[in-house]
């Protein structure tokens, strides 16, 4: 079980708290995870793969880990290279937002 720090704990009393104050800490109890892009995301853009992620899924993918087309034995890694230039090839590592691994886990699931 991950605990709060001090700091958020305190600064999450209802009284007083601000908007921003509040969206803070909503987005605070998400964290970042990698995982293996599905084959449904294969041949798509990663635009397209993003637009998927968040309107079927619940999920915001950022970034994308790609094989260098130069050296098939090096990854290299783009932080939400949009305009649909990148198409998704197999063994593609998409990095997404989540509250837990299980959300991420559940709905990567659905894709096959």
């Amino acid at each position: 079980m991950r605990s709060e720090p001090h700091f958020v704990h305190n600064a999450s009393s209802p009284a007083g708290t601000d908007e921003w104050e509040k969206m803070y800490l909503h987005g605070a109890a998400y964290e970042l995870y990698p995982a293996a892009l599905s084959v449904t995301f294969v041949g798509k853009t990663f635009d397209d793969a993003v637009r998927i992620c968040y309107d079927e899924l619940d999920l915001v993918m950022f970034a994308i880990s790609v094989t260098d087309p130069v050296n098939p034995n090096k990854h290299r890694m783009l932080l939400s290279p949009v305009g649909g230039w990148l198409t998704i090839m197999p063994g593609s590592v998409g990095f997404f937002i989540a509250e837990d691994a299980r959300q991420l886990e559940r709905y990567m699931s659905q894709l096959g």
